[in-house]
C-alpha cells in the first residue's frame, strides 16, 4: 500500500525516469482544465491516501519523463487556481499546502507541489444542476477516488463504506505500513497477542490481511475491529515495530 511524503523542501524532487506509486503522486505539464477538474484532482486524492500533484512535470507511461518547469508568474498562477478551485467546490474543503521548487536544470523557471493530506471525511466536489435538463438547478456533488492513475466515482452504494471517520483514519495510518511487514497485534479482550505479516489493507472490502508467520493462521481483520495503530521501539530491539489492537474477533 502507497504511502503519501509530502512533497517539500528539503525534500528533492522525484528524479527523471523514476516510477513514483502514482496512487499517491500525478505529474501535470499546466494546470489545464476547469475549476471543477482541478478540485476533482484534489479530492481524489482527499478520499483516498493524500497525494501530490507536481505541476510542470511531464510523464509517459507512469515514468517521470522530464521537468518543463514555468515562470514565477505561472507558479503563482497554478497556486491561485488550486486554492479557488477547492475554496469554490470542494466540501468539506481538504487540507491543501504548496510548495514551490526551482526547475532542476533552469533557475528562472518553477515546478510547484500541489500537496494533499488524507480527510477524515468523505470529500464531495459541487457541480451545478441544469434545471432545464434536470428539472433541477441547485448544487449537486460528485466523490471522487484516487484508483491508480485515475480519478473513479463512489457510487451511492459504495459511499457509506468511506463515511466512517475512525475507518479513514486507520487506513491512512495502516499505508505507512510496507506490505511485508511484520505486525505486532494485540487483542486486549482475549489476552492474545502474536506477530503477523501486512499483506493488503482492502478499504472497500473492510479487511486488513495479514499471512501467515511461525504458524500463526493468514486472516483478515475487518478495519472497524481496529482500534489503534501506532509504531514503537521494542525492548532490547535496533528498530521500531508496527503494532495494532483489535477489539473482538470471533
Amino acid at each position: 500500500m502507497p504511502f503519501f511524503v509530502p512533497q517539500q523542501p528539503p525534500r528533492s524532487l522525484p528524479a527523471k525516469g523514476s516510477a513514483i506509486e502514482l496512487a499517491v503522486m500525478d505529474w501535470k505539464v499546466k494546470a489545464t482544465g476547469t475549476d471543477f477538474h482541478l478540485a476533482k484532482d484534489v479530492a481524489a486524492f482527499a478520499n483516498h491516501l493524500g497525494g501530490a500533484i507536481l505541476v510542470g512535470a511531464s510523464e509517459r507511461s507512469g515514468q517521470l519523463v522530464d521537468y518543463v518547469g514555468m515562470t514565477p508568474g505561472e507558479a503563482g498562477n497554478v497556486r491561485d487556481r488550486f486554492s479557488k478551485a477547492v475554496k469554490d467546490r470542494c466540501q468539506p474543503p481538504p487540507l491543501v499546502d504548496f510548495a514551490e521548487y526551482e526547475h532542476p536544470d533552469d533557475g528562472t523557471k518553477r515546478v510547484v507541489a500541489v500537496n494533499v493530506w488524507p480527510s477524515l471525511q468523505l470529500v464531495g466536489v459541487r457541480v451545478a444542476g441544469n434545471k432545464d435538463k434536470e428539472g433541477y438547478g441547485g448544487d449537486a456533488f460528485t466523490f471522487p477516488l484516487r484508483s491508480g492513475t485515475d480519478a473513479i466515482y463512489l457510487t451511492p452504494v459504495q459511499i457509506p463504506m468511506y463515511m466512517t471517520p475512525h475507518v479513514r483514519r486507520i487506513v491512512v495510518m495502516l499505508s505507512k505500513i510496507p506490505v511485508g511487514a511484520e505486525v505486532h497485534i494485540e487483542i486486549p479482550a482475549r489476552n492474545h497477542k502474536y506477530i503477523s505479516v501486512l499483506e493488503a489493507v482492502a478499504e472497500e472490502e473492510n479487511v486488513a490481511r495479514f499471512r501467515s508467520r511461525e504458524g500463526t493462521p493468514a486472516q483478515a481483520i475487518p478495519l472497524d475491529c481496529i482500534t489503534t495503530v501506532y509504531e514503537s521501539w521494542e525492548p532490547n530491539s535496533s528498530r521500531p515495530a508496527w503494532r495494532i489492537y483489535v477489539n473482538y474477533m470471533r
